[in-house]
């Protein structure tokens, strides 16, 4: 297996980024959080990845974290849940608050992700929720744990969403923007005036 990709980045897309290394363009499908925090075109970058090889193509998948490619990997043993809908479920929230919501069986904050309906959310829960479990606060303090989880993020994505905005175009929208320290209304302002220009 690839561990990680340590290069330049070369290109940012919509669902992926390509990143210079060894005089190869190695293209790796990521998550919107992941795409979030990669630097500029240019600048060096570290990114973990994830090979996934089936009869007529091989894909690589790049996360930001060990964490988050632990749980990718977690997200497509999950019967129905492929590498395209792994990465769609990483986009919506936060690992952390992804994990919260299994945990929890939070049905409206799964089924609230694109590709998951009811029946993919209740096999997520029964599936996952044992092998995360452990990992996670307790029901009583998840609420408060997720609050403190600095999701600024995800609700300014929720907020262009709720604008009318596809999903497509605000994952566009923030991937190019270095959005790190960056407040929910300062983050919701610079993806408006990324839409703008599409």
């Amino acid at each position: 297996m690839i561990d990680f990709v340590e290069g330049l980045v070369a290109e940012k897309l919509p669902q992926a980024v390509v990143i210079k290394t060894g005089g190869l363009g190695l293209k790796l499908f990521a998550s919107v959080q992941t795409l979030s925090q990669l630097p500029p075109a240019g600048s060096p970058v570290l990114i973990y990845s994830f090979m996934v090889v089936k009869e007529d193509e091989i894909s690589l998948y790049g996360f930001s974290s060990r964490e988050e490619r632990e749980f990718f990997q977690l997200l497509i043993q999950v019967s129905g849940v492929g590498p395209k809908l792994g990465l769609s479920v990483l986009s919506a929230y936060p690992v952390e608050r992804l994990k919260q919501a299994i945990v929890l069986g939070d049905l409206n904050s799964l089924t609230g992700i694109s590709g998951i309906g009811k029946k993919t959310a209740q096999r997520l829960i029964l599936e996952l929720k044992d092998k995360i479990g452990k990992d996670i606060p307790l029901a009583g303090q998840a609420e408060g744990a997720a609050a403190a989880a600095g999701d600024e993020l995800s609700e300014a994505m929720s907020a262009l969403l709720a604008l009318g905005y596809t999903q497509g175009e605000v994952a566009r929208a923030f991937t190019k923007l270095d959005t790190a320290g960056l407040g929910t209304e300062e983050l919701i302002k610079q993806g408006l005036k990324q839409l703008a220009r599409f």
